[in-house]
């Protein structure tokens, strides 16, 4: 993170993230079935990682477990918030 960054309460940066930009980052709060948040960011890379809860991965992995373990409703919401983020993310 760069320039006049301000980081508090539980969040945590590891990883591949870069941040340097506010185009570089996003997040949806109050989604899921547990009213969590949805961050995505892009890593070193160039890739679109997501974060929710426990999860950690690619937008592409994230969408795949959504999949498995969501209702249809859950599912599509985690869709078109992705959707978002790429629109975003990817300029």
């Amino acid at each position: 993170m760069y320039g006049d960054a301000e980081v508090s309460g539980n969040a945590e940066v590891s990883g591949n993230a870069v941040v340097c930009e506010r185009s570089d980052i996003v997040w949806f709060s109050n989604v899921g079935t547990e009213y969590g948040t949805l961050t995505v960011f892009k890593t070193k890379q160039g890739v679109l990682w997501a974060t929710r809860g426990c999860f950690s991965g690619s937008v592409e992995e994230f969408l795949k477990k959504s999949a498995e373990v969501h209702d249809e409703k859950t599912k599509r919401e985690y869709q078109l918030l992705i959707e978002v983020a790429k629109s975003r993310l990817n300029n």
